[in-house]
């Protein structure tokens, strides 16, 4: 009966796994370090994603990406702004390296193309600003953070569960 209830759970547990690999799976992203001399502005975001072609790579070409905000803080010489996924749809572009955990590429255009950014590694350089003006930068490194879905907490719960009834099992056989 133990052996059953514990391939059972070992069972939920790998099927868990592997169906956690197939879903959409959500970053944040931040960077600092825009200063005009007076404020210092901050980018960040967020963006989701399926590797549709598994080549570790998240990309906006073959409609991996399937959702993306945006939002610049703004100081003296880029006003606060926002975009949205229409935004990255109409004059996006963004890889992330799933194995690397790095923002390879990101260029988007909003408030009707007066704005665009633009971060490209190995040297996170993002440009901000319209292009008829000197844009603001920073060398400060892009943070690319995963948000937890409860599909990947579903292993670790299947797991402990398994341990608790194993312990509960011995426990009880030790007594009798």
């Amino acid at each position: 009966m133990f052996k059953q209830t514990l391939l059972s759970l070992a069972s939920v547990g790998c099927l868990g796994i592997f169906a956690s690999s197939a879903q959409a799976l959500e970053f944040s992203f931040s960077q600092g370090g825009f200063n005009d001399g007076l404020i210092d502005a901050t980018l960040t975001g967020t963006f989701t994603g399926t590797d549709l072609d598994t080549s570790g790579i998240l990309g906006d070409t073959s409609g991996e990406i399937t959702d993306f905000t945006l939002s610049f803080s703004g100081n003296g010489l880029v006003n606060s702004f926002s975009a949205n996924f229409s935004d990255f749809l109409a004059s996006g572009g963004l890889n992330y390296d799933l194995l690397g955990g790095s923002l390879d590429f990101l260029t988007i255009q909003s408030n009707g193309g007066t704005t665009s950014v633009f971060v490209n590694s190995p040297s996170p350089t993002l440009i901000l600003g319209p292009p008829t003006f000197s844009p603001t930068t920073s060398t400060a490194s892009i943070d690319v953070q995963p948000v937890p879905t409860p599909a990947a907490v579903l292993p670790g719960l299947v797991g402990m569960g398994a341990a608790a009834i194993r312990k509960r099992k011995l426990a009880s056989s030790a007594d009798a």
